[in-house]
């Protein structure tokens, strides 16, 4: 009763009238003003990568308060006097700076819950009790490059922390809000020639904090690259590529959807849409060039429609505009990341280029049959881990050196998949998984852990819960190492997923969906694909009769925790099953992790899991004597914290290996040898790769005496395709 209590009271926030909620960051109904659509993640250019980009990332004007009512409320006048301010870089999270205080929580707010609200008076003893609700003010020059002139231009903030406002030379320009997407405005009406004044006013709370409550730091700031880029009058606005292949799994249709915007009465008349494919080689794939008429894209009317076969009155829109067959490409997996260079032009009525863009295109297919998930008609397991976008020098700012040291460490533990816990990570990170081969579950920036999932069933949010989940899709769709959209996590269950899981099958059919408290009585709910748990005990405890578990034989569902292999052998059901999270890495863990597997490998329907988590997430702090510490929760004066919760990584912050890692190492292996009979020296090797023999492998013998080596010699690799178990003598 009391439960149901303290959630009706936290529903209440959003029964207040509008008018009532007077900043548009206290107002669930206000996402963004002026903010363009989201479109799929590139920059555009001309001749040559970047020649129309201009980035923004570097040394900025700075300054901070701890509360909205001390900031400097006319900084974005362009005669403001900022020569007192520091300078600041950006990206960076103000904490990891010295402004304001790094708070750790693994479930829960560090304000006063009263959503939509985040400016309530807190407990005395919270950091917000002072810093309610810092803001930092960020202002800069700049000059556009030369030939910018009478192009449109846009400012793309790759991602800013929570919720911010733009003005350009004195003028207001919009605003948006959700961390960990992109937000993006046209500024074209508000430049001028020679020196432009940019200002950028960022809060570190706002209502969206309520989807963001994971168990990480939280932090702040302008986090993530902000640059500028210019288009002609007609440019490609956005565009989705889907390669399917045919029942063989060999061929495969390429299929292209642009989409174009105009300014300043363009028309597109004479223009077309281009597109080539070319391998890792540099050679064009397919014999001729595609072409489109730019108009009928442009135009999404009857007489468009009618054009490119499609009846706006009867069922769903054809997606492609453009389409080809691709005969025998090589195909995208983990394990064979080949990558085709998509090139999209779009040509004047001269047939000149006016503008390009490139993207890295994997040809593979995704399917669940018989309880499988398969990829490329091959069923596959997830060995997976959950990775936090963490760095002990820089909070969630991400390098590109920190990001590739991930992408390898993981490929040398036999990792083959990465659940993006638990919101859209940096762009770059889906090109490098691309590249290297890793499979994606790209996670929305959903969770409500600390309100128990009122938000989820309340209607006054489903803008706010869909408005992630869209933007994530949208900016990864093209990535061939995402397959699946994960709807968020721990935010509870309702019919804002519902309303989340309709759209991404509309707008998506080609992926499967996951969100993990989508769980049913009796059957999961069919907004999602796989059925998922977190933390589910072995099998095996219930043969023990000396554990509660055990003795409750007849009906093992009774018991507190679910079990995968339970769970998978149900006949009223026949999805995959996995395990979102499991083998919580704190201290000394990973307890059980061989038992884990021998049972993922019992059961077909068992698709794998991602282990609790990557990276221990430390900071490192300066001490008085000088030496660096690795900081915890508390380390900070944060209140509320939970301490050394956040250090549960199989490495640690700077990515040092651990036991852990190690251990991972050894039980992902994809390759695994025993004695099948030791007097007949009959070894079994079983290959668990999904799409590789074992060419690649050389096979060393050595004989010890004494722990000391005495012979060794090199072993023919036998023939073994993906999923045998042959016996060698």
């Amino acid at each position: 009763m009391k439960k149901q209590f303290i959630t009706i009271l936290l529903g209440l926030g959003t029964l207040l009238p509008v008018a009532a909620q007077t900043h548009d960051w206290e107002n669930q109904h206000v996402l963004q003003i002026n903010r363009e659509p989201a479109h799929a993640s590139y920059i555009p250019f001309l001749k040559e990568k970047n020649d129309r980009m201009l980035s923004l990332d570097g040394t900025w004007k700075f300054n901070w308060v701890s509360t909205p009512d001390q900031r400097p409320v006319n900084f974005y006048e362009t005669n403001f006097d900022d020569s007192k301010w520091v300078d600041f870089p950006v990206p960076a999270n103000w904490e990891m700076h010295g402004y304001g205080t790094p708070i750790y929580v693994s479930a829960g707010y560090p304000f006063k819950i009263n959503p939509p609200f985040v400016m309530g008076e807190p407990k005395v003893t919270y950091t917000t009790y002072k810093e309610r609700n810092p803001v930092g003010s960020y202002r800069r020059s700049f000059n556009l490059p030369s030939g910018w002139n009478g192009k449109e231009i846009f400012l793309h903030f790759d991602g800013v922390q929570s919720a911010f406002y733009v003005w350009v030379n004195g003028k207001k320009v919009g605003y948006s809000q959700g961390s960990m997407e992109p937000s993006e405005f046209n500024i074209t009406p508000y430049l001028k020639e020679g020196e432009n004044k940019l200002a950028v006013e960022v809060y570190r709370y706002c209502d969206g904090s309520y989807l963001e409550d994971q168990d990480m730091w939280r932090f702040s700031g302008i986090q993530r690259s902000v640059y500028l880029y210019s288009t002609e009058n007609i440019r490609i606005r956005d565009f989705a590529v889907r390669t399917v292949l045919d029942a063989d799994y060999k061929n495969a249709s390429l299929q292209i959807e642009p989409k174009l915007a105009v300014y300043n009465g363009q028309r597109g008349e004479g223009y077309t849409i281009q597109a080539q494919l070319y391998d890792e080689a540099g050679n064009p794939v397919l014999p001729s060039v595609l072409k489109q008429d730019a108009v009928p894209v442009l135009n999404l009317d009857y007489k468009a429609d009618i054009m490119n076969d499609r009846n706006p009155q009867r069922g769903a829109r054809k997606f492609a505009w453009l389409q080809t067959q691709v005969t025998n490409p090589k195909k995208w997996t983990a394990e064979t990341p080949n990558l085709y260079t998509l090139q999209l032009t779009l040509n004047n009525a001269n047939n000149e280029v006016v503008e390009q863009i490139t993207t890295k295109i994997g040809f593979r297919s995704l399917e669940i049959k018989n309880g499988q998930f398969l990829v490329n008609g091959k069923p596959i397991r997830l060995r997976g881990v959950n990775r936090h976008e963490h760095d002990p020098y820089t909070g969630k700012v991400m390098s590109e050196e920190r990001m590739l040291q991930d992408i390898l460490l993981m490929k040398k533990a036999n990792i083959n998949a990465v659940r993006t816990c638990h919101y859209p990570n940096n762009p770059r990170w889906y090109e490098l998984c691309d590249q290297y081969g890793i499979y994606v579950m790209d996670e929305a920036d959903i969770e409500e852990h600390g309100v128990r999932g009122a938000l989820a069933s309340d209607p006054e949010w489903t803008a706010a819960f869909l408005d992630r989940a869209s933007r994530m899709a949208i900016r990864d769709r093209n990535h061939a190492s995402v397959i699946f959209w994960s709807m968020g996590n721990e935010a509870g269950y309702g019919f804002n997923f519902a309303a989340i899981s309709a759209w991404l099958k509309d707008f998506d059919p080609t992926r499967f969906i996951h969100y993990e408290g989508a769980q049913g009585v009796d059957k999961d709910p069919e907004t999602v694909d796989v059925i998922s748990r977190f933390y589910p005990r072995l099998q095996q405890e219930y043969l023990n009769p000396n554990t509660p578990e055990g003795q409750d034989k007849e009906r093992p569902e009774n018991a507190r925790w679910e079990r995968l292999l339970t769970i998978a052998q149900k006949t009223n059901d026949n999805r995959p099953i996995m395990t979102s999270e499991y083998a919580h890495a704190m201290g000394n863990a990973l307890g059980n992790f061989k038992e884990y597997w021998d049972e993922m490998y019992s059961n077909s329907r068992l698709l794998g899991g991602f282990i609790w988590e990557w990276s221990d997430q430390g900071i490192f702090k300066k001490r008085s004597d000088g030496k660096t510490m690795v900081a915890y929760g508390g380390d900070f004066g944060d209140a509320p914290n939970l301490k050394t919760f956040c250090l549960k990584g199989i490495v640690s912050s700077d990515r040092g290996i651990t036991p852990k890692y190690l251990e991972v190492k050894k039980v992902y292996q994809p390759i695994n040898i025993e004695w099948q009979d030791s007097s007949a020296l009959k070894l079994k090797i079983t290959n668990r790769h999904h799409h590789s023999d074992l060419s690649a492998y050389r096979m060393l013998c050595t004989i010890t005496a004494n722990g000391k080596e005495v012979e060794r010699s090199e072993v023919a690799v036998p023939v073994i395709e993906p999923g045998e178990s042959p016996l060698f003598s």
